[in-house]
């Protein structure tokens, strides 16, 4: 993935890096509302062996966690949470 936008009632978040650069061969994406105001963007990919599950978890605000699972072993392999930095306060 090369570039991810999101975009919540017309106010546009900060996507770092990190949240995308490492997926490859994604086949799947879905988005659904986790709780009011919070959604999680799931993308699906690699193959095999190889294959993930990535949930992108966020609100009107931020990016708040990615969380990467692998698909053969069942469980979460990197978890990440992310906080709006000083200047993004103001």
């Amino acid at each position: 993935v090369d570039y991810m936008e999101i975009s919540v009632n017309n106010n546009a978040l900060f996507v770092a890096r990190s949240v995308y650069a490492d997926l490859a061969d994604v086949g799947v994406a879905s988005l659904r509302q986790k709780k009011k105001g919070q959604f999680v963007l799931t993308l699906g990919g690699g193959d095999a062996s190889e294959s993930y599950t990535v949930e992108v978890t966020f609100d009107e605000n931020l990016v708040r966690q990615r969380t990467l699972m692998s698909n053969e072993a069942k469980q979460v392999m990197q978890r990440t949470t992310y906080f709006a930095s000083q200047s993004m306060d103001k």
